[in-house]
């Protein structure tokens, strides 16, 4: 029976746990297996994640990638869920990550190949010492519904009036009324060095 949300729809058909392992792995003669197992189940990446709109997913040698605005998620290795998010990014989302078992790792911040912001913070979550390529791919999907929420919160926040911030006095209120600033995500991006003394 085929899921209703497609954002989380999975192929049990073309679902083979063992082929993560085959990809990791070389045969005797030093040939890799990635090319014989994809052939078996060509539809094996394509099929267990269903791109939504700002996701690409890419598999790399059995481990799997994907964006999503401007996040990089791999899954577990050896009981290990990383995620690398920009330094840049908000204390709301890094408050959801840590409820969701993650720890921030604050050593230094990792260069990212191929990606417009190189400077990124490593999160981790330990997950149980065996954990099946099954549970991975859920804790995965999980996490995918948790980033889609939190951002689209922020968005939504971002696209509320100014007249929403309780903190702002009726003074600047209506300054920034009559600069042509009425959206949350317009006081964001302007330029207010000449206009708080």
């Amino acid at each position: 029976m085929k899921s209703q949300n497609k954002e989380l729809q999975v192929n049990p058909r073309n679902f083979q746990p063992s082929l993560l392992q085959k990809n990791l792995h070389k045969s005797r003669k030093g040939k890799s297996k990635t090319k014989k197992a994809l052939a078996k189940a060509p539809n094996y990446y394509r099929d267990l994640f269903q791109p939504i709109e700002g996701v690409f997913s890419r598999p790399s040698f059995g481990e799997f990638q994907f964006t999503y605005c401007g996040y990089m998620i791999a899954n577990q290795r050896e009981g290990v869920l990383n995620i690398y998010v920009p330094q840049e990014t908000d204390s709301p989302l890094l408050e959801s990550l840590e409820s969701y078992g993650f720890y921030l790792c604050k050593k230094y911040p990792i260069s990212v190949p191929n990606s417009s912001r190189s400077s990124r913070l490593l999160m981790k979550r330990y997950l149980s010492e065996k954990v099946s390529d099954q549970q991975a791919v859920e804790t995965i999907m999980q996490l995918k519904i948790m980033l889609n929420a939190a951002i689209k919160k922020q968005q939504q926040s971002e696209d509320l009036d100014i007249s929403a911030m309780p903190s702002l006095s009726p003074t600047i209120f209506k300054s920034l009324k009559d600069i042509g600033i009425n959206k949350q995500s317009e006081l964001r991006k302007a330029d207010l060095n000449g206009f708080i003394r």
